[in-house]
């Protein structure tokens, strides 16, 4: 498998995982997220991950 399939699969697991709305009360918990705005956190996992 290569490393971008890999990383693929892995970024889909995660979000998988938490979940959009998981994810964003975790955001707004440690503050990333403190109003509305055009990077989503599931997208900002997406970019750290990818």
């Amino acid at each position: 498998m290569d490393l971008n399939k890999h990383l693929r699969s892995m970024a889909q697991a995660i979000t998988e995982t938490l979940g959009d709305h998981s994810l964003r009360q975790t955001a707004k918990e440690t503050g990333f997220l403190k109003r509305s705005s055009k990077l989503k956190p599931e997208a900002f996992l997406s970019l750290c991950t990818l």
